[in-house]
């Protein structure tokens, strides 16, 4: 089982429906080999023509749409790679702290760290959001976080929270 730390919601949704989409695609490939055994209506043998299609579209955009969420976790996990690797970052002040009220993981809700700061090349104001952790992490407002950015992108952008530095609740 994962680490409650390295919670990301998109990869529980892209794992599930990918999973199920991939059963189901395959049950109406199965039924589309053997559909002569696949009688349910004498007087309507299309009926069985709508069962398969069924599972085989069901299927296929279950497991399309857990493709995605998962394409997104990789591309999401790739850029934080690159900010870590370049190790160009400034310092932002927290200026909230909230919990994602949307999601709920064993009846509790992941936390979020919300900080602004601005950029030191063009001076425009950027507001960043941290990835959702399940714990209370334990920095105040005010505080400065280390955030990773992409001087070129300033959306490709890592709040660093640092493990360890949690309070359970």
């Amino acid at each position: 089982m994962r680490s409650q730390k390295n919670f990301n919601p998109s990869l529980v949704i892209g794992e599930v429906f990918g999973g199920i989409g991939f059963i189901f695609f395959i049950l109406g490939f199965t039924f589309l080999l053997k559909r002569d055994a696949l009688v349910f209506d004498v007087d309507n043998p299309n009926a069985s023509r709508i069962f398969i299609g069924v599972f085989l579209s069901l299927g296929f955009l279950m497991f399309v749409t857990g493709a995605i969420f998962l394409l997104k976790v990789r591309h999401r996990k790739k850029v934080q790679k690159r900010l870590l690797e370049i190790g160009y970052f400034i310092y932002a002040p927290v200026t909230e702290i909230r919990q994602d009220m949307t999601i709920s993981v064993d009846d509790r809700h992941p936390y979020c760290v919300l900080c602004e700061a601005i950029h030191p090349f063009t001076g425009e104001p950027l507001s960043f959001k941290s990835d959702d952790v399940l714990y209370l992490p334990n920095v105040h407002l005010g505080d400065q976080l280390r955030v990773y950015l992409d001087e070129n992108k300033p959306k490709d952008y890592y709040v660093e929270i640092i493990p360890g530095n949690e309070i359970n609740y």
